[in-house]
């Protein structure tokens, strides 16, 4: 399949093709992007595909990316896999994108200059039981590096599920980050420039989730988060929480209506305000600050269909 687009100034070129294989069972594809305006010129070609072995327990997802955009080209790879049995289901995601990375013309991409891994392992129990549906345990780690080797990212996570016979859901995560660095932190999206590069101190983060049958015709979804961070450069401990209620309401099959009520405690310590470039000194000073407070959203939803 193709898409052109021709405007005022700018030409557009989408371009697809995908090929299925093992009997439909998996597939392969290739995309084209092509953007021009004016004189600026942006180009992505990727190639993708998902392949399942073993009667879908082994499955792989891959692509991999290039970009151009007449002044840097840029590359990209992701690769999820994992391997399932029958009470436990291995699994790694890694994402590698280069400092030229760039699919923004028409795509999205948070961030390049990055390397991204999740592994880990789920042991679960897929066959109903009196009263309890499945269950599960969820152990990864989660690694991110830029690509001059700076962490961002080192957590351990632990995550427990219950479904009941009623469709009840318990959920109870558990996340130790260790420190690390943020290279984004002190960015200046107007001048788009990086600032210092922020090291950030080990945390724990702590997740508890309820929620009923989202079918029925009044359902409740609940969950509370914690978070706590020693500072030591400063001798302060923050201590973030939030909790969520939201209720959802059909009294009509073609009615819908959402109550949602979100409640924000902060009391943090590294809390980014604004760069100031001293000319005297022609220095570059990061201002932090504490932030002590809280927030209520109230909200209201209401979706009919005719």
């Amino acid at each position: 399949s193709s898409i052109i687009a021709n405007e005022k100034n700018r030409i557009v070129n989408i371009s697809r093709l995908e090929k299925q294989i093992f009997y439909g069972n998996s597939f392969i594809g290739l995309t084209s992007t092509f953007s021009k305006y004016n004189d600026n010129t942006s180009k992505v070609f990727s190639m993708d595909g998902v392949f399942n072995y073993f009667n879908n327990k082994l499955s792989l997802d891959g692509q991999l990316v290039l970009s151009d955009n007449d002044i840097n080209q840029g590359r990209g790879i992701s690769l999820e896999s994992s391997y399932s049995l029958n009470y436990i289901k291995y699994f790694i995601d890694i994402e590698l994108f280069d400092k030229n990375l760039d699919i923004n013309e028409l795509g999205y991409l948070r961030r390049n200059n990055l390397t991204n891994m999740k592994h880990g392992f789920i042991l679960r129990d897929l066959e109903p039981k009196k009263f309890i549906r499945s269950k599960s345990l969820t152990i990864l780690n989660h690694y991110q590096e830029n690509m001059d080797g700076v962490k961002l990212k080192n957590s351990l996570i632990a995550k427990g599920h219950l479904e009941l016979e009623n469709y009840f859901n318990f959920v109870i995560k558990s996340i130790y980050s260790k420190s690390h660095f943020d290279d984004y932190l002190t960015y200046d999206f107007e001048l788009d420039q990086f600032g210092a590069i922020i090291p950030i101190p080990s945390s724990n983060s702590y997740y508890f989730i309820f929620e009923s049958n989202p079918l029925n015709k009044v359902s409740l979804k609940t969950e509370y988060n914690l978070f706590k961070r020693y500072v030591n450069q400063w001798g302060f401990t923050d201590y973030n929480n939030s909790y969520e209620i939201e209720l959802t309401l059909k009294p009509i099959y073609f009615i819908v209506s959402w109550i949602n009520y979100n409640r924000l405690n902060l009391n943090e310590s590294l809390y980014f305000l604004e760069t100031i470039n001293d000319e005297d000194s022609n220095d570059t000073h990061y201002i932090f600050s504490k932030r002590k407070g809280y927030s209520d959203i109230v909200s209201f939803r209401l979706d009919g269909a005719i």
